[in-house]
């Protein structure tokens, strides 16, 4: 009776000591498994039962760190694929460029909560780049005030403007070439990226974070990606004025030189032909004789 009795102790010891931890440690794995994963076992021994529960919490901790992050990518890759659809069919459908650069600066804020999101277009003489949307904190005192900058000066736009080249300032206290404004005093970190055609530079597209390295290689794709768009859209939205203008200069010439034709006398024909120089859409130098 009492070998007995001692064998069951041990095994009552054995069973509440091993195999209900083990146990319970299998159903947590489990669960984790099934995407519970805050789930972790509680450890309370040091024995080698505890120590397999520190080592599984040691990597439902790493792992859940590591699908925590993979979300986030995903989250984002997710905005930027949805940002540059939109911007493309803004591009479609808007009517006009400044609808489209105002949409997009919007977008750029709205979706990934940026401090400040600008456009920049280049002057007619090439030496000034000035700012012509945005959306943000600074929007309306830099459009107040006409905020522009020299083409290669001292600054991030302005060294992007001339160099046709991307720049990311991960923390403005450590670039040379970021230029405080005190219209937007709570930058921490900028990027800006060309909106170009060839070596042609249109403008900048500068976004500006509160944050310290607040823009991954992925954001500066889609940066990218929108200025090109933008550069496209700039392009063609030209190109369909430029032919409208012809077109209505083609059909201007025809009817003059119906109504020409027509004339029944010189007179007549003289003084068509003031009335269609009266009428042209451009300058027109006269001389009397």
């Amino acid at each position: 009776l009492g070998t007995l009795l001692a064998t069951g102790l041990v095994l009552m010891f054995g069973i509440n000591r091993v195999i209900k931890p083990l146990r319970t440690l299998s159903e947590i794995t489990r669960e984790f498994a099934d995407g519970n994963w805050d789930r972790r076992a509680k450890v309370l021994s040091d024995d080698e039962v505890g120590l397999l529960a520190n080592s599984f919490n040691d990597m439902a901790d790493e792992l859940s760190s590591t699908y925590r992050s993979l979300e986030q990518k995903v989250e984002e890759q997710t905005r930027q694929i949805y940002t540059a659809a939109e911007v493309a069919q803004n591009i479609t459908t808007l009517s006009s460029i400044d609808e489209m650069l105002d949409k997009t600066a919007e977008l750029i804020v709205q979706q990934f909560g940026f401090y400040q999101a600008s456009i920049f277009m280049m002057e007619r003489n090439g030496k000034y780049i000035e700012f012509k949307t945005g959306f943000g904190a600074g929007t309306k005192d830099l459009a107040d005030k006409k905020y522009r900058l020299e083409v290669g000066s001292s600054s991030i736009i302005g060294w992007v403007s001339q160099n046709n080249q991307s720049r990311v300032a991960s923390d403005i206290l450590e670039d040379q070439f970021h230029l405080k404004n005190e219209l937007i005093q709570e930058t921490r970190s900028e990027a800006s990226v060309p909106i170009s055609i060839g070596n042609l530079v249109l403008g900048v597209l500068d976004v500006q974070s509160t944050q310290p390295n607040a823009f991954s290689p992925e954001t500066i794709v889609l940066m990218q990606t929108l200025a090109s768009q933008i550069a496209a859209a700039i392009q063609t939205m030209g190109l369909a004025e430029s032919s409208q203008v012809n077109f209505e200069e083609i059909e201007r010439l025809y009817r003059s030189s119906r109504l020409i034709a027509e004339a029944n006398s010189e007179l007549e024909m003289l003084k068509i032909g003031g009335q269609i120089l009266k009428e042209a859409p451009y300058p027109v130098i006269v001389f009397h004789l």
